[in-house]
């Protein structure tokens, strides 16, 4: 099985634009949400290599998102992006005992997510 990452945003246009950055890098499998309950629903019954979140989304939010997995597929590593402060973000996940593996503040350049997904 190749490479797999999902992205999950609720703006269409990140989603896109994340879906070609990880084609044009290799990824063999891109699947995206749009919501945190759609990516619990793909992460609980798929493998993936990397989950890439926002974390503000309708429904249920990055942070809600993340700490799911925490729990119940913590051999995802998570990169969490928000429009937020990036402390704020830390501040929050560590108090849920979350791992999340980069912050990426919005808006970001690809040439930074591309850093981190050179490790994976």
């Amino acid at each position: 099985m190749g490479k797999r990452v999902l992205i999950v945003d609720d703006n269409p246009d990140i989603r896109e634009i994340l879906k070609e950055f990880f084609r044009l890098s290799g990824w063999q499998e891109i699947v995206t949400a749009e919501n945190g309950l759609q990516a619990i629903t793909l992460v609980a019954d798929q493998e993936f290599n990397l989950v890439v979140t926002d974390w503000c989304m309708p429904e249920m939010d990055g942070l809600e998102l993340c700490s799911w997995i925490s729990v119940n597929r913590k051999d995802i590593p998570i990169v969490f992006m928000t429009g937020h402060s990036v402390i704020h973000a830390q501040q929050k996940l560590a108090g849920m005992s979350v791992s999340v593996k980069k912050f990426l503040a919005k808006p970001f350049s690809l040439e930074d997510l591309d850093e981190i997904i050179q490790v994976q």
